[in-house]
């Protein structure tokens, strides 16, 4: 089995980031949190973002400090088994502001990046 490409693993973060955009975007809190499926549907792409990040070599995550990679590893950990005890005024910030971010500084990235 061959190493998947790192650049790979970034496009799975700027990817799950846009769904997260696209599925709670428009909503306020409480309509987020009154959403089983959306609710369901983002903390997927949360868990995606952090198995992803945990992927990226050290030496590409020194490059992009900008980027919390270990607090999206840590919260895929918690939406991987703590999933009991998450809070939801942490979710909430991560959704409404941090994903839009993260969404930003990937989409900088990858216009940098050459093309293959």
């Amino acid at each position: 089995m061959s190493e998947r490409d790192w650049r790979l693993f970034l496009k799975d973060i700027r990817d799950s980031s846009a769904r997260v955009i696209d599925y709670a975007g428009a909503m306020s809190r409480e309509e987020f949190f009154q959403d089983a499926k959306t609710v369901d549907a983002v903390m997927r792409n949360l868990a995606i973002i952090g198995e992803a990040a945990k992927k990226i070599p050290a030496a590409v995550r020194r490059q992009y400090p900008e980027l919390a990679w270990k607090k999206m590893a840590g919260l895929r950990d918690i939406v991987v088994h703590d999933y009991f005890g998450i809070d939801e005024d942490i979710i909430w910030d991560v959704v409404s502001g941090r994903i839009p971010e993260l969404k930003g500084h990937l989409d900088a990235i990858a216009a940098d990046m050459p093309q293959d």
